[in-house]
């Protein structure tokens, strides 16, 4: 079952909102107010996702969830009453998934939650994957920069300093990136 903390944004119908995630199987944790301490509630009621019911997101509304998105590590999605495309860049910026309905059904709720759940779990497993790609990169150019200056400084093909570095590296039981790192380091 899914945990929620509703968000009540000048909504009039956040009672309905709830109704229906009930009817849809997910637990209500909290119904606050913008103006609460969202990050606090949050560290204390430990939602799965922040949902929030907003009648329009304005800029007012946006700057009391912006705190959640860097401190909440689960999904946060807005529910609007009315249509307002100028905002959903903002919205989006803020970490908010943003949904306009008219009619609030347990079947819709079901399914916005559950979209919006499985969407969050990717986009962690792309950020995961990006970090782990990045930290791949970074290791590929502190070596193909040591085996540069081997290369100018012993005047070595590309080929003989790699096999060096990876020589030198297996010799002394160290990761091949560390080993030119400190390379690095000792050449500067």
């Amino acid at each position: 079952m899914i945990k929620l903390m509703v968000v009540d944004v000048g909504s009039r119908r956040t009672s309905t909102v709830c109704a229906a995630l009930h009817d849809a199987g997910m637990s209500v944790v909290g119904v606050l107010s913008a103006t609460d301490d969202l990050l606090d509630a949050a560290k204390r009621l430990q939602p799965d996702m922040i949902l929030v019911a907003a009648a329009s997101c304005g800029k007012d509304c946006i700057r009391h969830i912006e705190p959640l998105q860097s401190k909440f590590s689960g999904p946060l999605s807005i529910v609007l009453s009315n249509d307002d495309p100028k905002l959903y860049d903002a919205a989006m910026a803020a970490g908010l998934s943003v949904y306009v309905v008219e009619s609030v059904s347990p079947a819709l709720m079901r399914t916005l939650i559950q979209v919006t759940v499985m969407r969050h779990g990717r986009e962690n497993e792309l950020r995961d994957e990006l970090r782990k790609l990045r930290k791949k990169l970074d290791k590929h150019q502190v070596v193909d920069r040591a085996r540069c200056l081997l290369m100018e400084r012993h005047g070595l093909t590309e080929k003989d300093a790699y096999q060096r570095l990876r020589s030198a590296a297996m010799n002394r039981g160290v990761a091949l990136a560390d080993l030119a790192r400190y390379i690095m380091i000792e050449a500067a």
